[in-house]
This record gives structure tokens, sequence and C-alpha cells, in this order.
């Protein structure tokens, strides 16, 4: 959404990467705009990773001086802190230093400097660069390959940021609006769904999606039991696919049962990790007659441009339609 609605008076041809990291979360993609369309090469991210996590250093290392931690606070307190210290990061985004006043057994006072604050958040800054490294891998280009940086999203306001990115890439970054960009952008997209185009502006072509889905089943080469992907991290966000090579595990199965998982991994199979199954609808299909084992079965997945994905299911005749949230492939195994 920020790369369309920069492009809209900026339609030269060139490939851009966007950088966004916002209060709660960092988002990154890179853009080919070409002959007025705009083409998604690849998007990534980090919904666990954004200004928030800057201001809890500051909160942590306020609290260290005074030999305290955030529990011992009040609730009261802790949100007065918390709005506290987004305000010292604020500061120190102009100035060299900044003084933290917060409430804790009396009214207490504690000076950060910028650089004291660069060097606590540096290892939050790398996770930043790394996820900018994993997209420009994705999307099969290099630093040098990138003609212009977007900054977008409060957060990009720390130097620390614009120092960062400018090294990364050899170029000075562009303030894209960032408080306003992906607004303005969700906007231009609505009206482009709505006309199929943008009127003197640029056009948006397929989009991408940032996060894996699969299901639990055995895989023989494997010889255990993992998580088949079936939409991979990075394919394009509408997308319709059919699943081969699926099928019934055990001889006298009368159902299966499902498990589906969200994640970021780039590859086919993945170790079943509990954390990543999503939670909600159940998913399960019988068919009653026992089956050999082998016996295919159907599965066809789909997403939408909202982002929504549904499995469809088939064995014997049974079927199933599950709106992603199911839960668990216990019984099928994989042929590839």
């Amino acid at each position: 959404a920020a790369a369309l609605a920069y492009g809209k008076k900026n339609q030269a041809d060139k490939t851009i990467i966007v950088y966004d990291l916002g209060g709660g979360t960092f988002d990154v993609s890179i853009m080919k705009i070409k002959n007025g369309l705009m083409e998604p090469l690849a998007s990534h991210g980090d919904h666990h990773l954004g200004g928030a996590d800057w201001d809890r250093v500051i909160i942590d290392y306020a609290l260290k001086q005074i030999g305290a931690n955030f529990e011992q606070l009040t609730p009261r307190e802790q949100g007065m802190m918390t709005l506290a210290a987004e305000d010292t990061k604020k500061t120190l985004t102009s100035q060299e230093k900044a003084t933290l006043q917060f409430s804790y057994k009396g009214i207490q006072t504690v000076e950060i400097t910028r650089e004291d604050f660069e060097q606590l958040t540096l290892d939050l800054m790398d996770r930043t660069m790394m996820l900018v490294d994993e997209t420009l891998e994705m999307a099969g280009v290099t630093p040098q390959q990138i003609d212009e940086v977007l900054l977008v999203g409060g957060s990009t306001f720390m130097p620390m940021v614009k120092t960062a990115v400018s090294d990364k890439f050899g170029k000075q970054p562009k303030m894209a609006d960032p408080n306003l960009a992906v607004a303005k952008g969700a906007a231009l997209t609505a009206i482009q769904s709505e006309k199929g185009y943008i009127e003197t502006g640029i056009t948006l072509t397929k989009d991408k999606g940032t996060r894996a889905y699969g299901f639990n089943c055995f895989v023989p080469e494997r010889d255990r039991v993992m998580i088949l992907n079936v939409i991979m991290r990075n394919d394009d966000l509408e997308i319709r696919r059919v699943e081969e090579g699926i099928t019934t595990l055990s001889d006298g199965q009368t159902c299966v049962e499902f498990h589906f998982y969200e994640n970021d991994s780039t590859e086919k199979y993945l170790d079943v990790d509990p954390a990543l199954e999503l939670q909600g609808k159940g998913g399960k299909i019988e068919w009653g007659k026992p089956v050999p084992a082998g016996t295919p079965i159907d599965i066809i997945v789909e997403r939408d441009k909202s982002g929504c994905v549904r499995v469809f299911a088939q064995c014997m005749g049974a079927k199933g339609e599950f709106e992603l949230v199911t839960s668990g492939v216990t019984g099928m195994s994989s042929r590839k």
C-alpha cells in the first residue's frame, strides 16, 4: 500500500524497497515498477517487532539504574512509564540525550543518551536488517539493484534506522510520508479493486503473501510426521493449488482429521511445532467404509485477496471444506 501511494507520483521504471517499522510490527517489501505497473517481488516481516520494543529497552535501562523491574510497578505506573519511554525515544530522534521521568516510590529521573540508546537497541536493528536480507534473497535482487529505499512507519524517524538503511544500500532513503503512506495506499488499493485501475496512477499487479500454510502428515522419505506446506511464503496472495500425492496412511482407515499450521518457512517440509498450529475450527472427513493404505485424498487449497485461506478435501465421496484454522492430519501420508 505504501509503495502504491509513492508510485502514484513517481512512475519511472525502478525497483524499490519499502522498509516499514511501525509501533508493533515490521514489514519489508520489494516492488518493481515498469510501464505503469507495480509488481511485488517479495514481502516479509515480523509481526512481533516494532517501536514498542525500542520503548521497552528504555524502560528496562531506566529501571536498572534504580534497581527495580517492571513487575514491581503498579499497572498505572507501568502505563505512565510506557508513555514516557515513547516520548523519550521521540526526543532522542532530534536530541543527543533525554531525561525519562517516571513514578516509582516517588518521582524518578534517569538520563539516557542517543549513543547509549542505539547501542542497547542494536540487536533490534540487526533483526530488521536480517529480514531485509531475506527479502532481497526471496526477490532475487542485490542491494545494488535497488533504485530507491522508502521508509514508512513512525519508528523510521529514529536516526539509527536511516543510518543502517543507507549503509546497506549505499544511498539515502526517502521518507515516504511515514505516518500516512499506508492509509493512502490502502485507499488507492480500494479504488483499484472497485474500478480495476487507478486514474493517473500506477496499477498494482498480483500481490504476494508473507506466510506459509501447511498440515501435518507422514513423510516417508523423512520417516516421520512433518508439516507439509501447501502455500509457501511469497506465493501470489491470490492462489489456488491442487496438492497431489496425499493418501491414507493405514489399512482400514475410515476418516482423516486435519491440523493446520501457519509459519514463515520457505521450506516445503517443516518439523511439527505445536506453537504454529492454528486454533479454532476442527476439521474431519469420514467415509465410513474401511479403505486400504494409499487411497488418494484430493486436496485443494485457496487463498483470496483478503488473505483468507480455505482447504477443500475429499476421499471416497466424503467431503470437507475448512476455513483455515483446522485440526489435525492424523493418518495421512505424502507419496512425494
